[in-house]
């Protein structure tokens, strides 16, 4: 863990990721270890579906046949899921986020995966910025 610190010191990435509710440290060097160079992802979609948040339709001729998971990282799936539990569980900063998809009619499992989707399009604008979460720029879009 004091190895993981340091690395927060060192990496302005790991610095900032660290300041998104729901992602501390530990999360932080995961997601720094996993992604490598954000830019290399041309739009938060394509980020999403990297970090297996999203299922794509299989169709031929105009059926469609179900739906896939495109292969990603199962680990930064799981390190959004877990920091969507976070914000969830913990009423941190972005819980208002899930609060106002279950108002809209989804589900907890739909909501949370949401709210994990927000996480991760939040952490490639940091990591891409190198600039820490912003909560008062969120905040804006809570008033929609």
């Amino acid at each position: 863990m004091k190895q993981l610190g340091e690395y927060e010191e060192q990496y302005p990435e790991i610095k900032a990721l660290s300041t998104i509710p729901g992602i501390a440290t530990v999360r932080a060097n995961i997601i720094a270890a996993a992604v490598c160079s954000p830019e290399r992802f041309e739009n938060k979609n394509k980020f999403w579906s990297y970090c297996m948040l999203v299922k794509h339709d299989i169709q031929s001729g105009g059926k469609s046949y179900g739906k896939e998971t495109i292969f990603g990282k199962k680990s930064l799936k799981n390190v959004f899921m877990g920091a969507a539990e976070s914000n969830i569980s913990g009423y941190l900063g972005l819980r208002w986020y899930y609060d106002q998809c279950r108002e809209k009619g989804l589900d907890n499992k739909a909501a949370k995966q949401n709210l994990a989707r927000k996480i991760a399009s939040i952490s490639l604008a940091v990591m891409k910025t190198k600039k820490p979460y912003d909560e008062g720029h969120i905040k804006k879009e809570q008033k929609v």
